[in-house]
């Protein structure tokens, strides 16, 4: 019978480039434990700023305008712990460009950027890259 010169040694020595090229792989795709900390941070900035948006929505549609600050939203609609960053505490950004136009700022620690597929087009309005941002929205109820 004959013998592959090397066999064992060279089994063993695959054998170790794989586990170690399936752990550097592993590790590079991880996030750090400060990383997923800023991405859930962010997460709820978002949240934060969608619950406004909603609440303005119906301000609008049941008072006929938008208010000229948070306030007014803070209690009727039930977001007074969603008006400030949950990390810094300072108050999301907010203006009133118009009557039927608002702007919400936000400052984020992390980049989200456009899915691009054309199926997310609300996940692509809402991307945002790192740092302030403000989103320039026309609440539901708006008139066109």
């Amino acid at each position: 019978m004959t013998r592959f010169p090397g066999g064992k040694g060279w089994l063993l020595a695959a054998s170790v480039a794989v586990v170690v090229v399936t752990l550097g792989v592993a590790i590079s795709l991880m996030q750090s434990p400060t990383e997923a900390r800023q991405r859930r941070i962010d997460q709820r900035r978002m949240t934060d700023l969608r619950a406004i948006a909603s609440a303005l929505s119906l301000h609008l549609q049941r008072h006929e305008e938008l208010p000229a600050n948070l306030d007014p939203i803070a209690e009727e609609y039930g977001v007074d712990d969603r008006l400030r960053d949950p990390e810094t505490g300072e108050a999301y950004g907010y203006s009133l460009l118009a009557d039927d136009r608002i702007e919400l700022c936000a400052t984020f620690t992390t980049e989200e950027p456009p899915a691009g597929d054309g199926w997310r087009r609300d996940e692509d309005f809402w991307s945002h890259p790192s740092g302030h941002h403000c989103f320039e929205l026309k609440p539901e109820g708006a008139d066109p």
